[in-house]
């Protein structure tokens, strides 16, 4: 009875876990942008990017504490280098240390999704914030 008990509560958490993004955060929504889908793959590419697949999301965000530290952000990605993609309550895209998860330390990267998906998610390198803060 109790090995039922647990693989049930257990598949209710699974189904908690696997909430869409838009579910969780209204302004990031991949339907209109369908461009997006397969790059939601959890494997970083060349350039160190790496965009959550679906069923990673809601972790992420909850490992991070986004929400605690920027209200209204969803985390979609990482660069691979200890900075977050995060989307904020407008729709427009963020890279932000992970460390450091405040609204003065975020860099943009488009206004939108849809943009930033055209313009072949670009990232910043180290090297390009560095240079900024110099």
């Amino acid at each position: 009875m109790v090995a039922r008990r647990g693989a049930r509560s257990q598949r209710s958490r699974l189904r908690c876990a696997i909430a869409t993004p838009a579910q969780i955060h209204p302004m990031f929504d991949i339907v209109s942008v369908p461009s997006f889908l397969p790059l939601q793959t959890g494997i970083p590419r060349d350039d160190g990017l790496m965009i959550y697949a679906p069923e990673e999301l809601a972790e992420r965000n909850e490992t991070y504490e986004v929400t605690a530290y920027l209200p209204g952000h969803w985390m979609i990605g990482g660069d691979s280098g200890g900075r977050g993609i995060l989307v904020d309550p407008v729709g427009a895209l963020w890279i932000c240390g992970l460390g450091a998860l405040f609204l003065e330390d975020r860099e943009p990267l488009a206004p939108s999704l849809a943009q930033w998906v055209e313009q072949g998610c670009p990232i910043p390198s180290w090297e390009d914030a560095q240079e900024d803060e110099d």
